[in-house]
């Protein structure tokens, strides 16, 4: 019989949010809620559930006002299987690397803010990755050569963990390792740059920024140095 309880099977992890719940590497993923709590991200194993997210995630999307409006969607690109998962109403996308184990957030960048990702839904047409946007409506090819986000700058941060050596170190110069010389001909992307700002109180304040060059099309030898730190 199609709907007979299969005997052992039985998940008690439920689900926070219906739209949470996608398929990706041979398996289901979804952001779980059950009696005891809520806002871990799950993958199924079989019939065992497998806790995908971390602590740092879990802490964060504890704190959010609304979870129950998550959505989620997937996709492969350059063997890479990645979750996406998108929380509307506190405006925040993190996206999980089913290949690495590790997560990333993702955002649109706007009037100097990180926004949710744009992509809400995803689709493999003629050969291509076609994302819907949330907003309008919008249909966007995902193309790794492409160095603009719909026509506006792509913008990354990273956020290093804390240097210790087990006493006071003093850091005078930072070389950040990047492919250089891989700018645009033209326009936005043409003269790309590399902004650096640092905390000396945990994370709590930030210094002003200090931006240098990654260089033009073609000048592949430009080193990204900030010096007299």
């Amino acid at each position: 019989f199609p709907f007979e309880r299969i005997s052992g099977a039985f998940i008690e992890h439920g689900c926070a949010a219906a739209h949470s719940v996608e398929k990706i590497d041979n398996t289901v993923f979804w952001l779980g809620r059950d009696d005891k709590g809520q806002g871990m991200v799950w993958r199924a194993e079989g019939s065992s559930p497998r806790r995908v997210s971390t602590h740092e995630l879990e802490t964060k999307i504890s704190n959010y006002s609304r979870i129950d409006d998550a959505v989620s969607w997937t996709y492969q690109q350059d063997g890479h299987s990645f979750y996406v998962l998108s929380f509307p109403s506190e405006d925040v996308t993190w996206c999980f690397d089913v290949s690495t184990g590790k997560w990333h957030e993702r955002a649109a960048f706007a009037d100097g803010e990180f926004h949710r990702h744009r992509v809400q839904c995803h689709a493999m047409f003629s050969g291509q990755h076609i994302g819907g946007d949330w907003e309008n409506g919008r249909l966007y090819v995902l193309d790794m050569a492409t160095s603009t986000d719909n026509g506006a700058a792509l913008v990354r941060e990273i956020i290093t963990p804390h240097f210790r050596s087990g006493r006071r170190a003093f850091y005078g110069e930072l070389e950040v390792g990047i492919e250089s010389g891989v700018g645009l001909t033209t326009g936005q992307g043409s003269d790309p740059k590399i902004s650096l700002s640092i905390s000396d109180d945990g994370g709590r304040t930030w210094g002003s920024w200090r931006t240098t060059p990654i260089g033009k099309l073609g000048t592949y030898l430009t080193r990204a140095v900030f010096r007299r730190l």
